[in-house]
């Protein structure tokens, strides 16, 4: 039986599509009749389940990674060359795991936030050093951080090995140190300034080349363990690497402290309302809109203020302001979200997930691959051209000449089932009189609805 386009939605079936497509990853068929008349509470909900997945949690670690590329380095570059080849494919395993996770969650609010702070903290695989390391980064850094306070988080990001390679910390000599006096290495600065412009005051914040170099001198020692030490593989505090004098740092002196230089000087970025501030608009323009909204970022700041910096409460205050809510879609999709959403939408559940990243792949977004340490844009222009958008069609039109709507299922129904509210007239109408439903499905996901979050 065929449903008739509604003659008027319901306020609670608007709100329903928005938390689906906005703050999920768009809804399966029934989707929508399981949100129900609260959508919000159930969004909430999804923020109370475990945030890391039965198919993640007996994945290796980065020790166990780093010891076996220790190892593998020591027994030569016949053996390190071989590591290389095996640990690639057991990284793109990975990441087809992880993405066969996020595709099948019931709590697609928890995977976006996942993939928002994992692209906000980026380390990508394109520097090989850190290959082997991307997932378990992901694993061990954003995952079990998601429900508290974004100083925890930043601490296990800055301390992990994958982050530490990434910007270059693992070799930063303090030159006034020990070591630093008898070697010719010395500071290196990458990690510091990308911590300060990306990951925590943001670039306009007006921070100067001081503050980069005595952040930088702060993090000095703060690098990974080597083959033969208790240590391998995991992070370590090097005593006679660090820079030992007073820092001064955004207009506060740091007395010579070692190890705790560093962590006050995180503590002190993570809870710094400027902090607050860029982390805030970022998150507004990630899940809503590409033009800033300042309303909807000083709800999202609000949830960070409480508690001292929590990264929970700003996924929870995002959802109490009315921008959050509007029913205009005013994000384009990402090619994740596009193949998240065009997955779902048939009710595909994917298995080991080499087909999600195959798909992502051809549409420019391979996964833990972002090309510098800003991580993938988020905005419309940088996913839409005349070749891109040529490229998301061909792809929507072969997935449904390939699969095909669920069995039974005609694609009128289908697009009112995982759209409802933003499915347009115009729209159903065209999928009612397609010349076949593998027609009408292409049609139904190359509609600017779909394409739109």
């Amino acid at each position: 039986m065929v449903r008739e386009y509604p003659e008027e939605f319901q306020s609670f079936e608007v709100e329903a599509a928005v938390a689906a497509t906005r703050f999920g990853y768009g809804a399966r068929p029934f989707d929508l009749e399981l949100v129900g008349e609260d959508a919000k509470g159930w969004l909430l909900a999804q923020l109370l389940s475990d945030p890391m997945p039965e198919p993640l949690r007996d994945l290796p670690s980065s020790k166990e990674i780093l010891v076996d590329m220790l190892k593998a380095r020591r027994r030569g570059r016949t053996a390190l060359r071989r590591y290389r080849q095996e640990a690639r494919k057991r990284v793109l395993n990975e990441a087809a795991t992880h993405l066969a996770v996020a595709v099948n969650s019931p709590n697609p609010y928890v995977e976006r936030l996942v993939r928002f702070w994992t692209n906000h903290f980026t380390v990508s695989m394109v520097k090989p050093a850190v290959l082997p390391l991307v997932t378990a980064f992901e694993r061990e850094a954003i995952r079990p951080n998601l429900n508290g306070s974004f100083y925890n988080m930043l601490h296990a990001v800055v301390s992990h090995p994958a982050m530490l390679i990434y910007l270059d910390n693992v070799r930063s000599i303090g030159p006034n140190s020990p070591v630093g006096r008898t070697r010719n290495r010395g500071l290196n600065e990458n990690l510091a300034r990308e911590l300060l412009e990306l990951h925590t005051l943001g670039e306009a914040s007006g921070f100067s080349q001081l503050d980069v170099r005595a952040l930088a001198q702060m993090l000095t020692g703060w690098t990974v363990g080597r083959a033969g030490s208790p240590k391998a593989g995991e992070f370590v505090f090097q005593e006679n690497w660090h820079e030992g004098n007073a820092k001064l740092f955004l207009g506060r002196t740091f007395p010579p402290a070692g190890m705790l230089e560093g962590e006050a000087a995180l503590d002190h970025l993570a809870r710094n309302p400027v902090t607050g501030r860029h982390l805030s608009h970022k998150m507004a323009r990630a899940f809503v809109a590409d033009d800033t909204l300042n309303s909807l970022a000083s709800s999202v700041y609000a949830g960070f203020f409480v508690g001292g910096g929590r990264v929970d409460g700003m996924a929870e205050r995002m959802l109490d302001d009315s921008e959050a809510w509007a029913p205009e879609q005013r994000k384009v999709k990402t090619p994740t979200d596009l193949v998240f959403s065009t997955l779902r939408a048939i009710d595909l559940r994917a298995g080991h997930g080499r087909q999600v990243l195959a798909s992502l792949r051809q549409l420019g977004q391979p996964p833990y691959q972002a090309p510098s340490p800003a991580g993938w844009p988020q905005t419309a222009l940088s996913w839409i051209s005349p070749e891109t958008l040529l490229e998301r069609l061909e792809w929507g039109a072969e997935v449904a000449g390939r699969r095909g709507p669920p069995k039974g299922v005609k694609v009128s129904d289908l697009g009112l089932s995982v759209l409802g509210a933003q499915l347009q007239p115009a729209t159903y109408r065209r999928l009612r009189v397609a010349a076949s439903e593998e027609e009408a499905l292409a049609l139904l996901f190359a509609s600017p609805e779909f394409q739109r979050r």
